[in-house]
């Protein structure tokens, strides 16, 4: 019989520490998935003004070179 307990006290002693892990395990994933989605939105905003930047840049290189090839 002391076996038989030893060994239930032992899996019982296991089920805690597992659903301790796998609570542990579920909050680090909620906030990978929160921090995840923060660098998703900054880099959202950072590719427009990227592309804000690059349109801008275009332009002005296309007025540079209409104004020195047509004002002579």
């Amino acid at each position: 019989m002391q076996e038989f307990e030893l060994i239930s006290h032992e899996s019982e002693c296991m089920k805690r520490k597992l659903l301790s892990q796998e609570d542990e395990f579920r909050l680090q994933n909620e906030t990978l998935m929160i921090e995840l989605g923060q660098v998703s939105d900054v880099n959202d905003r950072f590719g427009s003004a990227q592309l804000l930047f690059a349109t801008y840049f275009s332009n002005y290189e296309v007025q540079k070179n209409f104004i020195r090839y047509n004002v002579k």
